[in-house]
């Protein structure tokens, strides 16, 4: 999952890591529940029939979690328009769906407790109550701190905004990289594919990518599996943003590194690091880089 999210950052940036992100929240929480259950110490027949179960508790929960969406947009309509009898159907409405959700949590948990003793039971209460809270765990114990690439002194102060450094004649290095890391996030906004890649350098290599040809091989099959149809529609469904506000840029040996690039969705968020190297024509491209937080 992350060396494909890698690549398809590299590609497009971060509509794609958007909708990578949906599915890694699938897969954190199928996790979740084997951990717990093999913690649980259920044993092979009894698992079957508890993540069977499971499944069919997450089928309804999203389809209740949809009417409680629903719900709660139709009340929110009713107060604008100052409707007093709208209001009072859609809180009645709204309450309902909530009753349904905490219904449907209280009666799953019962259920799994015939399989389970009363500690395993009371810790399943707590996961089934926050979920999203277990994930964030879940997913804070299995990945690695993003390191930060700058200097001490430079990670402990506060960021200038590098999204409003002006390109003039006479820019400094940092200043032509900050030029060129908006150029890529503004194609990566427009879908614009290959200009993107005309931002990565022939000499790029990642670890859990691979080369230029690699990540080429990768947006062909961003293209095919539909991310790419239309990027900036995706962005604002899941209310995608790059922020550069911390982002700092640290020089070394004729490569920089350019460091925190936050993508923040309504379906998670990660954190990129980019290491760029300005090539014979002038051109700042990537060469390298690293994703946290997928």
């Amino acid at each position: 999952m992350k060396k494909l999210v890698l690549c398809m950052t590299f590609v497009l940036g971060f509509a794609v890591v958007v909708q990578a992100q949906c599915e890694t929240d699938k897969l954190l929480e199928k996790v979740l529940l084997v951990q717990f259950a093999e913690e649980a110490d259920i044993d092979a027949y009894d698992m079957a029939e508890f993540l069977s179960g499971y499944a069919q508790y997450r089928d309804a929960m999203d389809m209740m979690e949809k009417n409680l969406a629903d719900a709660r947009s139709g009340l929110e309509a009713a107060i604008a328009a100052g409707d007093s009898t709208a209001i009072s159907s859609k809180m009645r409405a709204m309450m309902a769906a909530d009753k349904a959700i905490f219904d449907a949590k209280q009666a799953a948990v019962s259920e799994a407790s015939m399989l389970l003793d009363s500690a395993a039971a009371a810790k399943l209460a707590l996961i089934v109550a926050d979920l999203p809270k277990a994930k964030k765990a879940l997913q804070d114990s299995l990945l690695p701190k993003a390191p930060c690439a700058m200097p001490a002194a430079a990670c402990a102060a506060p960021a200038a905004d590098a999204a409003a450094v002006p390109v003039a004649a006479t820019a400094t290095p940092e200043e032509e990289v900050m030029a060129a890391v908006n150029d890529i996030i503004a194609a990566i906004k427009a879908g614009e594919v290959e200009k993107v890649l005309g931002f990565i350098s022939e000499d790029f290599y990642q670890p859990q990518v691979g080369d230029k040809e690699a990540v080429k091989e990768y947006a062909k099959m961003g293209k095919d599996m539909g991310y790419l149809d239309d990027v900036p529609a995706t962005i604002k469904q899941y209310e995608a943003e790059l922020s550069l506000e911390d982002t700092e840029v640290e020089l070394k040996d004729g490569e920089a590194t350019v460091y925190p690039i936050d993508a923040i969705t309504n379906q998670g968020s990660a954190t990129v690091e980019l290491v760029l190297k300005k090539e014979a024509d002038g051109t700042w491209r990537i060469i390298g880089g690293d994703a946290y937080g997928i």
